[in-house]
């Protein structure tokens, strides 16, 4: 006789830590980028966000001031997350150029929300409460004689 305890999908529950994980502290940059911005109109603030893995979007914000264009372009893999702007002139305002100084807003921001302590806890706690859910959730003994 064989006793087979099962927990569910673990690897999966890895994955969807990993993008909960990258969903919170890219939603964190995204706000502490905007505290940053410099503020005309609103367009550049209003222009920041995230996109996490192929289906997440977050901190795209037209409440006030004048909106952005589009949102971001790009696609990021299933395990990436990109934090950013579409507008052409964000660069020269993280920057500067030859006339105008340096207002970076996304650097800062990074340095705040993304060393390398705290995504590695980050991702590590969020890993173990997905495993931790997903074992409790679907835990099944099968017996084979």
């Amino acid at each position: 006789m064989i006793k087979v305890i099962e927990y569910g999908n673990i690897p999966k529950a890895i994955r969807e830590g990993n993008l909960k994980a990258m969903s919170v502290l890219s939603a964190k940059v995204v706000a502490e980028a905007k505290t940053h911005a410099p503020v005309d109109l609103g367009e550049l603030r209003n222009s920041i966000m995230a996109k996490v893995g192929k289906n997440i979007e977050h901190g795209f914000n037209d409440g006030c001031g004048k909106a952005a264009e589009s949102k971001i372009s790009e696609r990021p893999a299933s395990n990436e997350a990109y934090v950013g702007t579409n507008l052409y002139y964000a660069p020269y305002q993280e920057f500067g150029t030859r006339d105008i100084p340096a207002h970076p807003f996304l650097r800062p921001a990074i340095l705040i929300h993304a060393n390398g302590y705290s995504v590695s806890a980050a991702v590590k706690r969020a890993q173990l409460e997905s495993v931790r859910k997903e074992r409790h959730k679907r835990k099944r003994t099968r017996v084979y004689k």
